[in-house]
């Protein structure tokens, strides 16, 4: 847990194909800042890892705790390129989706 920032970079679902507007990353100044394309982040790296969630009905999941059904969307996980710092939008899928149980 902690601070992340967000990624406003829209990403097609691996699951379902709808599109999330936005991720999380904790590879940069994890101060709840919102980037987009062409910001400068100030970072070294050539790329970073960036965490989605789906919250489409095709990918919302039940748990149960104590009795009580909740639902969580499904996680992926996108490398996103860095040019000189600056936010593409050139990305492709880290690893296979997690599936979640």
């Amino acid at each position: 847990m902690g601070l992340f920032d967000s990624i406003l970079l829209p990403v097609k679902c691996p699951f379902c194909g709808e599109i999330v507007q936005s991720g999380q990353t904790k590879n940069l100044s994890n101060t709840l800042i919102s980037y987009k394309v062409g910001d400068d982040t100030k970072s070294p790296f050539k790329s970073i890892r960036v965490l989605y969630v789906c919250e489409s009905k095709k990918c919302r999941r039940p748990y149960v705790i104590a009795g009580n059904v909740y639902y969580r969307g499904r996680w992926f996980e996108i490398e996103l390129e860095l040019e000189k710092g600056r936010l593409t939008d050139k990305y492709k899928i880290w690893a296979e989706p997690r599936v979640q149980e």
